[in-house]
């Protein structure tokens, strides 16, 4: 399958959370309008930031093992697809946890999504810097800028002043978030650097 149509899925996965929000947002058991429209900001971006890389214009997947040669063997279609259905699943999870549907906060799903934003913060500067130092656009980069980092501090701000986590909660998300971040990419693509060598392996 070709790395395109991951931007084919990440369209559809901004579709689908835009609809959702849309349908929540015409109920009364959320604690305000713009917690709810913040949270799922989350799944759009994603989907959105999916579509720049893969889809229009794409090619995140050349650019990596371009500007990467020292992990390109990791860089495969597989790991691709591995990384963004994780990350379009816990982006659409954490949005549809963050409350207790009662009129509040849910106590550890709004730190469940606060972690998610700050990984996604975190990819942002991994774009922002690929750019830099590879001089070239890294696909990705635009949806990192415009979306990825306001979201996360507008959010943190937000929900800090409304009482929904307090500075040390935040502080904790964030650590938890861009630690999971890098030891989930990092097993990935080691699963993907000994799915190549099998590969070779079997050609042999």
């Amino acid at each position: 399958m070709k790395t395109r149509f991951l931007g084919v899925l990440g369209l559809i996965e901004t579709v689908l959370a835009a609809l959702l929000l849309q349908v929540l947002l015409k109920q009364t058991v959320f604690p305000s309008e713009m917690g709810l429209t913040l949270a799922w900001c989350l799944p759009i971006a994603f989907g959105l930031h999916v579509f720049e890389e893969f889809g229009l214009p794409g090619g995140f997947g050349e650019w990596s093992r371009a500007s990467r040669p020292q992990t390109a063997s990791s860089m495969t279609t597989a790991h691709f697809y591995r990384v963004n259905a994780i990350g379009g699943l816990a982006a659409m999870g954490v949005a549809l946890g963050a409350f207790d549907y009662k009129g509040a906060y849910s106590f550890l799903g709004i730190r469940a999504w606060l972690a998610t934003v700050a990984s996604i913060a975190f990819n942002a500067l991994f774009h922002i810097r690929g750019t830099v130092e590879s001089r070239r656009y890294c696909p990705g980069v635009v949806t990192s800028v415009a979306l990825y980092l306001p979201l996360a501090v507008g959010a943190a701000l937000y929900f800090v002043r409304q009482g929904a986590v307090d500075m040390l909660s935040l502080g904790l998300c964030v650590v938890w978030g861009v630690g999971a971040y890098v030891v989930v990419v990092r097993r990935l693509r080691t699963r993907a650097v000994i799915e190549a060598r099998e590969a070779q392996s079997g050609e042999k």
